[in-house]
């Protein structure tokens, strides 16, 4: 159990059953919470002599929301810190070097921040003010994986839609709705809805004008996380500064 604001980590000792399956609990105490804690399990042991060894994990943490007055199920995007190249889920292992990976194959869409892929960069991330350099980077970081967040929903949507007995297109459900309803009038610009649907499954299956809606995907996706501005800002400022280091 675990929750980033208030940097606590709490962990339980598995002990055997009468069965002889391993059982352990965790109790979540409220006072040391603030907003959101999450679940991840990680069987540690020691295997052939050698402690510390990681036997199993789960591949998705569980997420408790304390904010909440009653459960709901969020369509948001799940953001999850982790050693890429060491931590319990293997499967991230080969993106090692990447600084995140955007994963779409879930209930939720949720973006993996790799914890050891650029040194100090998950800390500049959490940090409270900090320097106008750090808020600069913090805000193209942000926008950055914003940006590659709506592409890869985007692209995830569209991979694989249901059709009706006419061979028509339908509109998925979930989180995948809204995506299509907000990029497709910039991917496809004055076009209903429906039409664009069919247009951009039509271009993905036959590959006849994919590759030239590829810029108009990109455009739509830095439209939503604001790229444009940010450069902007960021330019501006580095300008700031060149300008005050001259006098």
């Amino acid at each position: 159990m675990s929750e980033t604001v208030t940097n606590t980590r709490t962990t339980a000792r598995l002990s055997r059953a009468r069965d002889g399956s391993w059982q352990g609990s965790i109790e979540l105490a409220r006072a040391r919470h603030l907003n959101r804690a999450s679940l991840t399990l990680t069987v540690v042991g020691t295997v052939d002599g050698i402690a510390g060894r990681m036997i199993g994990s789960t591949e998705r943490p569980w997420y408790i929301d304390l904010a909440l007055t009653r459960p709901v199920r969020q369509q948001e995007i799940e953001v999850v810190e982790v050693d890429f190249r060491g931590g319990p889920l293997e499967w991230l292992r080969p993106f090692k070097d990447a600084p995140w990976i955007v994963e779409t194959t879930g209930d939720v869409p949720t973006v993996y921040l790799n914890s050891t892929g650029v040194e100090g960069l998950v800390d500049v991330m959490h940090a409270a003010g900090g320097t106008p350099d750090e808020r600069l980077l913090l805000d193209m970081t942000a926008a950055q994986i914003a940006q590659d967040a709506w592409i890869a929903m985007f692209h995830a949507a569209i991979s694989d839609l249901d059709l009706d007995e006419d061979g028509t297109p339908l509109m998925p459900t979930g989180w995948r709705e809204p995506i299509l309803r907000m990029m497709l009038p910039d991917v496809l610009p004055g076009r209903q809805l429906t039409d664009a649907l069919y247009d951009i499954d039509d271009r993905r299956t036959k590959g006849f004008g994919w590759s030239e809606v590829q810029t108009s995907i990109q455009y739509a996706a830095g439209k939503r996380s604001q790229i444009s501005r940010k450069l902007t800002n960021a330019v501006r400022s580095v300008n700031r500064s060149d300008g005050s280091g001259n006098r």
